[in-house]
């Protein structure tokens, strides 16, 4: 999974991605090809990944954007955030809490991952709470800096081009 981000902003600049269902698609494509390389397929606990599967939690039923699964066991959790529009970072607790409630609920989720592909100035800040040692990830994953803060090489030219096109994509 260390490669995704990367496999991500790949997918961003060559125009496949303009919002969080695309975003979700990308995910569950890298994150199968990885699965399959990584594990082998075992015809007596499978593993696969679903996508939005409903898991029941106190009698309600909570979705998770991904969810990888060995077996009938829910393994990862993966809550995806895209906002390369009008970053505001302002749905992302939402996002984590759904996280926490599937962690209490579910024994076997042995990790949580946060992806976050958003285009600002400005870095993605969680506080890290107890329940997140050991179990919660965040991926953010910015179109506009490096992790150095230095501006990416296609940036400008990328970005006028994919308000052009943003027009005809919209959520």
């Amino acid at each position: 999974m260390d490669e995704l981000p990367s496999r991500i902003l790949s997918d961003v600049y060559n125009f496949f991605v303009f919002n969080e269902a695309d975003l979700q698609a990308v995910v569950y494509h890298w994150t199968t090809t990885w699965m399959e390389r990584n594990y082998p397929s075992d015809a007596a606990r499978p593993r696969f990944l679903l996508n939005q599967p409903a898991l029941r939690v106190s009698g309600q039923l909570v979705r998770p954007d991904l969810v990888m699964f060995h077996g009938h066991q829910p393994i990862v959790a993966i809550e995806l955030k895209c906002e390369l529009n009008r970053p505001s970072h302002a749905g992302s607790e939402k996002d984590i809490e759904k996280l926490r409630v599937c962690k209490t609920a579910y024994p076997t989720l042995k990790n949580a991952y946060f992806l976050y592909l958003y285009d600002s100035d400005s870095d993605l800040d969680v506080d890290v709470e107890d329940w997140m040692k050991r179990y919660f990830f965040t991926i953010p994953v910015n179109v506009r800096r490096h992790p150095t803060r230095r501006l990416r090489n296609r940036y400008v030219h990328w970005r006028r081009k994919w308000k052009r096109l943003y027009k005809h994509f919209q959520e």
